[in-house]
C-alpha cells in the first residue's frame, strides 16, 4: 500500500491541509499524460464587485509537494471583493496515474480534499458539487475530465451558491470543463 496525499491551499480557510490518502496495489491500467492547469477555466471575474488574483505562493508549495502528492499542477486565486478576501479557487491537474474519469480516483481525491467531512451533493447547471459547510464557511469541490476544483467562500462576505453559480457558469461556457459525477461517500 502506498501513501499518497492531495494538497489543499488556501489563506484564507484555516484547517484545510494536506491530507493524506492511501491507495491499493490495483490491476495495471493505462497512464495518461500529465496536464497543466486549463488558465482559461478562470473567470475574469464575478458578478460586479468580486475580482480573482492569482496568488503565486501556493505554485511552489504545490510544485514542491513531494512524489507521493495526487497533484500534478495546481494554481491558487484569491478572491477578493474590493480589497477584502472572501474566498479561494482552486484548480489543480492529478499526476498521470491517476484519472479523474474513475469514479474510485475521484472518491480518492474528494476523501484527501474533504478530509473526513461528509458532503451533501448538489447540481449546478447539471454539474455535480460536493459541498460542506462551518461556521462563516461554504466548501464546494466538483470534478472535470482532467481537473478537479475547490471553491471556498466567506458566508458572511458573499452568497456562496451565487459565486459558485457564476463560476460554474463561464466555465461551462469556455467548453473546458467537461464535468464528472462527484462520487458517492
Amino acid at each position: 500500500m502506498s501513501r499518497r496525499r492531495i494538497r489543499v491551499l488556501g489563506p484564507v480557510m484555516a484547517g484545510l491541509a494536506a491530507a493524506a490518502l492511501s491507495s491499493c496495489a490495483a490491476a495495471p491500467r493505462q497512464v495518461a499524460a500529465a496536464v497543466k492547469v486549463p488558465l482559461a477555466l478562470v473567470p475574469p471575474g464575478l458578478g460586479s464587485s468580486l475580482t480573482l488574483a492569482e496568488y503565486p505562493g501556493d505554485r511552489k508549495a504545490f510544485a514542491n509537494a513531494g512524489k507521493d502528492s495526487l497533484v500534478y499542477d495546481g494554481r491558487l486565486w484569491e478572491i477578493h471583493d474590493g480589497h477584502l478576501l472572501v474566498g479561494t479557487l482552486q484548480i489543480a491537474t492529478v499526476t498521470p496515474d491517476i484519472s479523474l474519469t474513475n469514479s474510485s480516483d475521484r472518491s480518492e481525491v474528494l476523501s484527501g480534499v474533504l478530509d473526513g467531512v461528509s458532503p451533501t451533493t448538489i447540481s449546478q447547471d447539471g454539474v455535480e458539487v460536493a459541498v460542506t459547510s462551518a461556521p462563516q464557511r461554504t466548501l464546494f469541490v466538483w470534478f472535470g475530465r482532467t481537473v478537479f476544483e475547490v471553491l471556498q467562500l466567506d458566508d458572511a462576505r458573499v452568497n456562496p451558491e451565487q459565486v459558485l453559480g457564476q463560476v460554474i457558469s463561464y466555465q461551462l461556457q469556455t467548453g473546458l470543463l467537461h464535468p464528472e459525477p462527484v462520487p458517492r461517500q
